[in-house]
């Protein structure tokens, strides 16, 4: 027995990126029975979008085709539709597991918010004996920055010199909140998470404070800028690593009707200089090290993305697109990226495509060397299947893809590759987006040359080439047949009582008796030859010399057209032929094959 988790995120840091995966391999190997499909939408690459577009990740998956849900989406963008989804799978009696964001009727995995804050504070105050005391929230349209405030409230109520400032989760707002405590300075400010202490720490700092001695800030997360900024931020600790295996876990637990309402991982306090601790010098080295890493790997993907940047630059068509992705894939890490194209985006050409349609294009942009059989898969398929069965691993990971708000459609990828920073990630995909919008419109030119082209050279009524078409295309086959094989044939055909029909049926039925005779022409002739309009009722077929038979092939249609009885008239053609040869040109050709023709014209007249 397997069973399917869908797994909806939109991750913003590295470290979290890195650590859940980690996770999510470990418990893979744990638990053979389990399948997972990710959703990620990669934090603030979704923020750059159109929702619309973006939103069509989420409507991929059939709720009913999995066993749990598990959301690790705190961005307000997705909180309508994320509601929908868990409402859905209620009605299917289908467990939710929200991660780190308390949801109602949803099972809690993460951190415990408020008390995390409350300890952390009620620490500060202890050990620093402070009285003056301020907190930077983060917005509280986030459950989770509700309940770190709360937190706070509950370790200071008997404290009475307390400002509250709500900011943004960013830096920017922590200078701004830093701004407006300066002149009211606190002993000790306490930050919804670390980025909004590294701004209030910068800003002291430009006005002349010295942090971790004049006054004390704390973060939240404990991410790199924690450990980076000087002084090092003391800060609350949550092991994502943990975080996400726990909550993989308590999806197995619930998928075997186990109670579960609410699992808190634990949380540690990482002392810092920002409060007055001494600095650990294990930290420092580690910090050091990791930095190291991060930078190395980091210039190693700067520079196959700056190569990747240029190898698209040059692709001409999808299929240059997919041989770019499967040399440069070695280095990114996938073995296996596949590229879902949206078949409104391809086939109608438009601008405005803001949705997925009911088909896709499956493209292989890597391939399995043991199969490379597999290589430029072009397969049309059901949305519903989201990648055709035969692609799929234990663990697929789907992100959308968009250019300027148009669905484009979207990847799956077998793996997170190591060492890749969300920042990376959406430049790969907005790389990916440009240059298939790129391609896309050269097709779109194409066609439209084509069709000016067509407009240019063909008959409108027959669409037969005109004597544009003639001179352009007849001539050049003309030549080509004179050089290759010394000889040519013309033929001239010219539609007998044409007159006749205009009169009797009205010129209605002579442009139908035109184009049925034009259609008994292509019909009749080879690709490799071409058929002309040259005038009214007057056509004209270039051919090789071996095509001797076309009058009576001409005729066979013809007779075959008058024994339907489809319509009033009935059709007649003389057909003279001319056979040239290298010193002849073309236009002496045409000439000769009309002089014919109209002998046999009057031969056909002189016996009636």
């Amino acid at each position: 027995m397997t069973y399917k988790i869908a797994f909806f995120s939109s991750d913003w840091l590295f470290e979290i990126v890195q650590e859940k995966q980690n996770a999510i391999n470990q418990f893979l190997n744990d638990y053979q029975d389990i399948f997972i499909d990710m959703f990620e939408t990669f934090g603030n690459y979704g923020l750059v979008h159109p929702m619309d577009s973006l939103l069509e990740l989420y409507k991929l998956p059939n709720i009913k085709d999995y066993d749990v849900l598990i959301f690790q989406t705190n961005s307000n963008f997705y909180k309508d539709y994320r509601q929908q989804m868990i409402e859905e799978a209620h009605k299917y009696h289908i467990p939710v597991i929200s991660i780190n964001d308390p949801i109602k009727d949803c099972v809690y995995v993460g951190t415990d918010n408020q008390q995390a804050i409350y300890k952390l504070t009620q620490t500060i105050l202890a050990e620093r004996n402070c009285q003056k005391v301020a907190y930077v929230s983060g917005p509280m349209s986030s459950r989770e920055a509700r309940l770190r405030k709360a937190g706070f409230l509950q370790a200071t109520k008997d404290l009475e010199d307390i400002q509250i400032i709500e900011g943004n989760w960013n830096t920017i707002d922590g200078q701004i909140a830093g701004e407006k405590l300066f002149n009211h300075l606190p002993e000790l400010v306490v930050c919804a998470n670390d980025n909004l202490a590294h701004g209030v720490i910068v800003y002291f700092q430009q006005k002349g404070l010295e942090v971790g001695k004049d006054v004390y800030v704390t973060g939240f997360d404990n991410i790199t800028i924690a450990k980076a900024s000087s002084p090092r931020i003391t800060t609350i600790s949550r092991d994502y690593h943990t975080i996400t295996y726990t909550a993989l876990k308590t999806a197995r637990d619930l998928i075997m009707k186990k109670k579960i309402s609410i699992v808190y991982t634990p949380f540690k306090i990482i002392k810092g200089a920002s409060c007055g601790y001494p600095i650990n010098e294990k930290d420092d080295y580690d910090l050091k090290k990791e930095y190291l890493s991060y930078t190395y790997h980091s210039n190693c993907f700067f520079e196959s993305t700056e190569r990747l940047e240029i190898l698209l630059s040059e692709a001409s068509n999808f299929y240059d697109l997919l041989d770019v992705f499967e040399k440069e894939s070695q280095n990114f890490g996938y073995k296996q990226i596949y590229l879902m194209m949206n078949s409104k985006y391809i086939d109608e050409m438009s601008e405005n495509i803001t949705y997925f349609s009911k088909t896709m294009y499956l493209m292989a942009m890597t391939y399995p060397k043991s199969s490379p059989d597999t290589k430029h898969i072009y397969q049309e398929f059901s949305k519903d299947l989201i990648l055709p069965q035969e692609y799929k691993s234990r663990y697929m990971i789907y992100t959308s893809l968009s250019n300027n708000g148009v669905a484009i459609g979207y990847l799956a990828f077998d793996n997170y590759s190591k060492n890749i920073s969300i920042n990376y990630m959406t430049i790969i995909l907005k790389l990916l987006g440009l240059t298939i919008e790129s391609i896309r419109k050269k097709q779109v030119l194409s066609s439209l040359n084509e069709k000016l082209e067509s407009l240019y050279v063909k008959d409108s009524l027959t669409h037969l080439y005109n004597r544009f078409g003639m001179n352009q295309y007849g001539r050049n086959l003309y030549q080509q047949l004179i050089q290759k094989d010394k000889q040519a044939l013309i033929y001239f055909i010219d539609m007998d009582y044409m007159k006749k029909i205009n009169d009797v049926y009205g010129h209605d039925m002579g442009d139908s008796a035109i184009k049925e005779l034009s259609s008994i022409i292509l019909n009749t002739i080879s690709k490799d030859e071409i058929a002309i309009r040259y005038g009214g009722d007057e056509f004209i077929i270039v051919a090789d010399a071996l095509s001797i038979h076309l009058p009576q092939k001409i005729k066979e249609g013809v007779n075959h057209f008058n024994q339907s009885k489809t319509h009033p008239y009935t059709l007649s053609v003389s057909i003279g032929y001319f056979q040239a040869n290298q010193n002849d040109d073309f236009e002496f050709a045409i000439n000769q094959a009309d002089t014919l023709m109209y002998q046999i014209k009057k031969e056909k007249k002189a016996q009636r």
